[in-house]
């Protein structure tokens, strides 16, 4: 099971980008339920960075630590989730697509077992695709008014 949205931004692919690199800055302007977030490892979206950070869903503090796997700048960014959460949201992606004068920015969350997730765990997948949809608002927001 893919949880997965886009937006349109009418920047270019670089600045989306760029927005990503200092993720670590940005995170709390992202989504006003997002906490705190560092990078544990490394700096910015490289191979083997590790980010640590936290964020409010269905009204409980979730603390997590992603590991960046592949790279292609201006373009996408893969990531793993490490630990508890691994289990059952093993990886995402961010697939950053020139789309004419803009870009169109699209957010990938992998869930292992879904018919069971949707069983024991679908309001918290339900918060999860509210609060990416919010991501991607806000996500539009803050570059195009920057």
């Amino acid at each position: 099971m893919r949880i997965k949205h886009s937006i349109d931004i009418n920047v270019a692919p670089d600045v989306v980008y760029n927005w990503l690199l200092n993720l670590d800055v940005n995170y709390k302007a992202w989504h006003p339920d997002h906490g705190k977030c560092y990078w544990v490892k490394g700096q910015g979206f490289k191979v083997d960075s590790v980010l640590y950070s936290e964020q409010y869903l269905h009204g409980k503090l979730h603390k997590q630590k992603t590991k960046v796997t592949f790279v292609e700048p201006n373009r996408y960014i893969e990531f793993q989730f490490l630990g508890l959460h691994s289990l059952l949201v093993p990886n995402g992606k961010f697939v950053i697509a020139p789309s004419g004068t803009g870009t169109v920015f699209t957010e990938v969350i992998e869930v292992r077992f879904p018919s069971l997730v949707k069983l024991f765990a679908n309001k918290r997948i339900q918060a999860l695709e509210r609060h990416q949809e919010e991501e991607m608002i806000n996500l539009k927001k803050a570059l195009e008014n920057s």
